[in-house]
């Protein structure tokens, strides 16, 4: 049976010589230019900026049609805010919402409600 591919595959090191100053830490040069620094998406800032420019909660428009969510860019507040106040003082030991305390979820509530106005919503005649 014939060959039909070589021992070795080169640059796998197999065939290539060593480097000539052996295998240690490799040459690293120093970024000229500084990375630039990234704010992280939990700091919200659209909706900080909103509610001083509402004084007051931000208004939180809902699709009453079909999904009965909310929509545009409030919703992406929402969910970022609800997300890093979950993340910041709920335990990672429950398994669903429902085992979180009443007192906690309280909280969250009291916390939203700071943010958005939920009086809107509730008076809505399909609610």
């Amino acid at each position: 049976m014939a060959r039909v591919m070589r021992r070795s595959h080169g640059g796998d090191g197999a065939e290539d010589p060593p480097p000539p100053s052996g295998f240690g830490r490799g040459q690293h040069v120093e970024d000229l230019v500084p990375a630039k620094r990234k704010r992280g998406k939990a700091k919200n800032k659209g909706l900080r900026q909103a509610i001083a420019l509402n004084k007051g909660p931000v208004s939180l428009p809902f699709d009453t049609e079909v999904t009965y969510s909310p929509i545009g860019i409030p919703n992406d507040w929402f969910t970022s805010e609800v997300g890093s106040y979950m993340f910041g003082h709920f335990a990672f030991d429950k398994s669903s919402y429902n085992y979180i305390s009443d007192a906690e979820k309280n909280a969250m509530e009291v916390h939203l409600r700071r943010r958005f106005n939920f009086n809107e919503i509730e008076k809505h005649h399909k609610c």
